[in-house]
């Protein structure tokens, strides 16, 4: 489970805690996009208490040899520093410009945001498209008995 690799990575917590991200890698099959890897945070990402940016360089070098896997680049995921996350202009914006630099045949990026509060609260994903962002509905399963 992918929510398990962000949980891993640990979502900033406490006020001593940086914000991270990486990448989402995914097999294209009949229509769906099924992500099967996220990669980082990278030792040469920028990272403080309330922003992450990553080492563009490194990026590149992983959705290289993820597409010799047949993995396609989706999106990126990063943590906030908050309970329920909300996307930033920032990263409205950075999803937009890579969604047009990029060469692909997807209608959206994915951005997942990963907050301190637990899932579905906790965790916001968007499909991001040239101009706009769509954040997808919070999934929330029915309470076991």
């Amino acid at each position: 489970m992918l929510w398990c690799a962000f949980v891993n990575v640990g979502a900033a917590r406490h006020w001593y805690h940086r914000e991270a991200g990486g990448q989402l890698f995914a097999r294209l099959r009949d229509g769906l996009i099924i992500v099967e890897s996220a990669t980082g945070p990278r030792w040469r990402d920028r990272r403080t208490r309330h922003t992450y940016e990553p080492h563009r360089p490194s990026e590149q070098r992983e959705i290289d040899e993820h597409h010799r896997r047949n993995l396609h680049f989706v999106g990126d995921w990063h943590t906030h520093a908050e309970p329920v996350p909300h996307p930033s202009a920032v990263d409205l914006q950075s999803m937009s410009e890579a969604f047009r630099k990029s060469r692909h045949s997807l209608t959206a990026f994915l951005m997942v945001i990963v907050g301190t509060s637990a899932p579905p609260e906790g965790l916001v994903v968007c499909a991001c498209d040239a101009h706009n962002a769509h954040e997808l509905s919070r999934i929330i399963s029915p309470a076991r008995t």
